[in-house]
């Protein structure tokens, strides 16, 4: 119990470990061990997949259409019955 308490002091993070079942204390503090490791392996892979992501600019120009969706509803509905427009001349122009 220590030793998490230290890591996650040290490393800044919150961690919440619970054994759910296992009479074996080898076992229960090896798994809970084995947890904290993949645990960890997600995150650093979702950071990994974060910083492989195209900047915003780079897909608006590979986007052949962008909708934005910080504005008003009203903005939201004229963008999406352009967006339906544009899909609907573009699958016209392919028959």
């Amino acid at each position: 119990k220590e030793w998490f308490q230290a890591f996650s002091q040290a490393a800044g993070i919150t961690l919440h470990i619970e054994n759910l079942y296992g009479d074996n204390s080898h076992h229960k503090i090896e798994s809970c061990f084995k947890a904290l490791a993949r645990s960890l392996k997600e995150a650093l892979e979702i950071d990994q997949r974060i910083k492989a992501q195209l900047l915003i600019e780079e897909k608006m120009n590979r986007a052949d259409y962008v909708v934005w969706t910080d504005g008003a509803i009203d903005t939201h509905a004229k963008q999406w019955d352009e967006l339906i427009s544009y899909l609907f001349v573009e699958s016209e122009m392919d028959d």
